[in-house]
């Protein structure tokens, strides 16, 4: 919600609820046509629960529902569907050819577009179970670290860990061992993995946080799909394929 309320100020100002009718949703998707699609059914959802709200209370008025219901009223707007999680996918053999193009990517380490760590951040990902950023970017070298010789990372879930706090863990094996040695941090005892990515951030405010989250996972996507389309691969390839 926040996200969209910065969205909606950005391109809009302070729009009023009675406003918000087809026409102005279609021009907010036409902003949003280089978005993925879940990001854009993610903002779409939460302007529905607002809208609804909105007239409920009575804000909107006669303002016609905005959002498609039926395939005909091709005069509103079509929320895209979140494709299903089996349909993000890469095979084995295209993440191995994403894997070692990154070896002959330029040395960039310490610039902030450096393609080469973030494509980084997106094989860290893969290769560590899948871990996604906003759990990437909290990654401490904690005790398992140390206890280990620095061969097991862990963490505990971010969106879970009120209810379910359980560790997980990441083998640094031989593959992830070299993408580590490039975009980590040196290990410092609870310092932050890969403090690089988050340039200054107060990891301790969530605000502060979920914004350099999204940040991190947008550009990560803008790198990744770059590398794609140099190999000839799908190129709506984002982190959500790791």
């Amino acid at each position: 919600y926040r996200a969209l309320l910065h969205f909606i100020e950005k391109h809009f100002g302070l729009l009023p609820a009675a406003d918000c009718d087809a026409k102005c949703v279609m021009r907010m998707k036409m902003i949003m046509k280089d978005w993925s699609t879940s990001t854009q059914a993610s903002y779409f959802a939460c302007l529905k629960s607002i809208w609804n709200y909105a007239n409920y209370k009575g804000y909107t008025g006669k303002t016609d529902y905005p959002f498609q219901r039926h395939e005909y009223e091709i005069d509103k707007v079509k929320v895209p569907k979140t494709k299903k999680r089996t349909e993000h996918f890469l095979t084995v053999e295209q993440i191995s050819r994403i894997y070692h193009h990154w070896f002959e990517m330029p040395d960039e380490k310490g610039k902030d577009k450096s393609c080469k760590m973030y494509v980084g951040l997106f094989l860290f990902s893969y290769l560590g179970n899948g871990a996604n950023v906003n759990d990437l970017l909290r990654l401490k070298y904690n005790n398992d670290w140390y206890n280990s010789d620095g061969k097991i990372l862990s963490f505990v879930r971010h969106k879970t860990a009120d209810k379910s706090p359980v560790k997980v863990q990441i083998p640094v094996t031989k593959w992830l061992k070299p993408i580590l040695d490039y975009i980590a941090d040196e290990p410092t005892r609870n310092g932050n993995v890969l403090g690089w990515f988050l340039k200054d951030t107060d990891t301790n405010d969530e605000e502060t946080m979920f914004k350099r989250t999204m940040y991190v996972n947008s550009f990560t996507s803008v790198k990744v799909r770059k590398v794609c389309k140099v190999l000839g691969l799908r190129e709506d390839v984002c982190v959500t394929f790791a």
